[in-house]
């Protein structure tokens, strides 16, 4: 698959959401690399994949993301955060990483992409 924009990791264990978000995203010239709905899985794949960018929800059936959000920054790898709780719930120390607010627009997504990875 040929790819305008670049390589992406979606975190989220919403399906509906995930397979809405990667149709979207496939629409708007993207590749869905690698998929996780597990912070095991995220983890993993935040260590040894390949991509460009992420989307992290910031909370995966009760566990929060941020340990995923930490090796990302290790890997001077862009992301940002979805989620329905607002600012108000994100951790200060996360305060700088690009929010998508859940539910989110095909334009809001548009905008947050460009700004983790400007073409």
């Amino acid at each position: 698959m040929t790819t305008k924009n670049g390589r992406l990791l979606l975190v989220e264990d919403e399906t509906l959401i995930l397979l809405n978000l990667k149709s979207t995203l496939h629409d708007l010239g993207w590749e869905v690399a690698h998929m996780a709905a597990k912070i095991g899985t995220a983890l993993d794949i935040a260590r040894t994949g390949s991509f460009d960018a992420a989307i992290i929800d910031i909370n995966l059936d009760g566990s929060m993301t941020y340990p995923v959000a930490d090796i990302l920054k290790e890997r001077s790898i862009p992301f940002a955060f979805t989620t329905g709780y607002g600012k108000n719930g994100i951790d200060n120390a996360y305060s700088k990483v690009p929010i998508l607010p859940k539910p989110f627009s095909r334009d809001q997504l548009e905008t947050l992409l460009d700004g983790l990875l400007p073409r």
